[in-house]
């Protein structure tokens, strides 16, 4: 989108201001250039002033009008096409926003059920009188949940 059919991004002036141009120009070098070459001089700046150049998520407005003097309706199927193209994109970056917030979440809670686990092992294991055990359990809690804790959201969060 944005490029007419075989377009030359250099491409010579519309003819009804071509001649407005080189009167211009003509004009304004004055006897600066002089000879053969002002001739040439004249066509090289008209090139240079009639480069255009143009970006966008839709042809230009005068290639969206040949587009449609040569098909009917072709220009609104090109702007139909261009905002059906944006609401695409919206909703994929809507999905992956969705994702990451629910990744993250589903992470913290699965992090917490872990933790939850590792005081009830170490409970369990004290309980039983395997006090190692319980201390094993403690220290893997505790270690992760400080690392977690130290990385806090630069950690991908």
């Amino acid at each position: 989108m944005g490029k007419p059919p075989a377009s030359n991004p250099k491409s010579a002036p519309l003819p009804e201001i071509q001649e407005e141009i080189e009167q211009e120009i003509t004009k304004r070098i004055g006897s600066v250039v002089s000879g053969p070459q002002r001739k040439q001089v004249v066509a090289q700046m008209i090139g240079l002033v009639a480069e255009e150049r143009f970006s966008g998520p839709i042809a230009h407005p005068r290639h969206l009008r040949e587009y449609e003097s040569i098909l009917p309706g072709s220009a609104d199927r090109i702007i139909s096409m261009a905002e059906s193209n944006l609401q695409h994109n919206h909703d994929m970056q809507r999905m992956a926003l969705d994702g990451d917030i629910k990744d993250t979440r589903d992470g913290r809670l699965y992090g917490f059920l872990a933790l939850a686990l590792l005081i009830v092992g170490a409970i369990l294991s004290a309980y039983l009188g395997h006090e190692k055990l319980a201390i094993a359990f403690l220290g893997a809690g505790a270690l992760g949940t400080v690392g977690a804790i130290i990385r806090g959201r630069k950690g991908g969060d």
